[in-house]
């Protein structure tokens, strides 16, 4: 792993029952949407043994993965997002009162589109590879990722330099954000009528460093943060 190959969920009905549910139960009534929505993107934990693995993988009985639904409009580029490298992201809530870390996986597409980035939750990804590890794995997280009726298998690798960025960055995500000077009240508007992160909502344009990107943010449900329940 990471694998490019392409599966379809009509031939792993565990998995294509298992992303049903995780549209119904990320549906609910959200404390700045006007009615009940599901998420474009949404990620749950699963068993990592109803994955498809390669010839000769080998993983512990009670390892678990993640299955991450997205947008049907992702189907096109579940090969890229399989192969793409994974980046560590610490992008601040839109109020500007506190920040969050992400791991982000992007692929380009023709201008003048944006790259499109799904981003997950750095801290559950690393419970994820810290209870691997714990049963007797290597540490490294199955993902799945489904759009469509297609799905593809990846990995996170707990690989020194990535752990230690992740590490990093789950430090500085208990900080508050460096705004200097800003001026904060056309930032607490945007929070107020589209929530802190709204990326969770709509794939919305961030600025990471000097890039933007579109993003979805793939949150864990029933782990969800306050700031958008």
């Amino acid at each position: 792993m990471p694998s490019t190959h392409i599966y379809t969920l009509s031939d792993f009905p565990n998995l294509r029952q298992a992303s049903f549910q995780l549209y119904s139960s990320s549906r609910r009534q959200y404390r700045t949407r006007l009615k009940e929505v599901a998420p474009p993107a949404a990620a749950i934990v699963i068993s990592a043994q109803g994955l498809p693995r390669a010839e000769g993988e080998a993983r512990a009985p009670e390892a678990q993965a993640l299955l991450v639904r997205l947008p049907s409009d992702w189907e096109p580029y579940l090969e890229q997002l399989a192969a793409a490298a994974p980046e560590v992201v610490v992008q601040p809530d839109v109020g500007l009162d506190a920040q969050a870390a992400y791991l982000s996986m992007s692929v380009p597409l023709p201008a003048p589109q944006l790259p499109r980035a799904i981003w997950l939750e750095v801290a559950r990804v690393m419970e994820l590879s810290a209870h691997n590890v714990s049963v007797g794995g290597s540490g490294a997280v199955p993902i799945a990722f489904t759009a469509g009726q297609q799905f593809v298998v990846t990995e996170f690798t707990a690989e020194p330099g990535l752990t230690r960025r992740c590490q990093d960055a789950l430090l500085a995500e208990g900080k508050t954000p460096d705004v200097g000077k800003a001026d904060l009240a056309k930032p607490k508007q945007i929070a107020k009528n589209y929530g802190e992160r709204p990326w969770l909502f709509m794939r919305y344009d961030v600025r990471v460093g000097s890039r933007r990107i579109a993003v979805n943010w793939a949150g864990v449900i029933g782990r969800l943060p306050a700031c958008v329940l």
